[in-house]
């Protein structure tokens, strides 16, 4: 019986860990993609669209980092809550 939940807790790390893996390839292929915008922008002396650009982003990491906040908080009271 032990075994059977200590492979399924396995079999649930290994998932979380490939989700974890996809989302950084993702990550990397969007600030490959990111990078290579500003520089096109640079290259053809549009400074103005470069720097709206780079502010569009910086929206967007915004965006991303109260969610990511949240989903923490989210997760250490869970986790808290487990504790009792």
């Amino acid at each position: 019986m032990k075994e059977a939940v200590a492979m399924e807790k396995e079999l649930k790390n290994q998932v979380v860990c490939d989700e974890i893996v996809l989302a950084l390839r993702k990550q990397q292929h969007d600030f490959i993609n990111h990078i290579q915008v500003i520089q096109a922008y640079l290259q053809i002396g549009k400074l103005d669209r470069a720097l709206r650009y780079l502010d569009g982003i910086a929206n967007d990491v915004g965006a991303v980092d109260r969610i990511i906040n949240e989903l923490n908080c989210k997760n250490m009271c869970r986790a808290l809550s487990n504790k009792k």
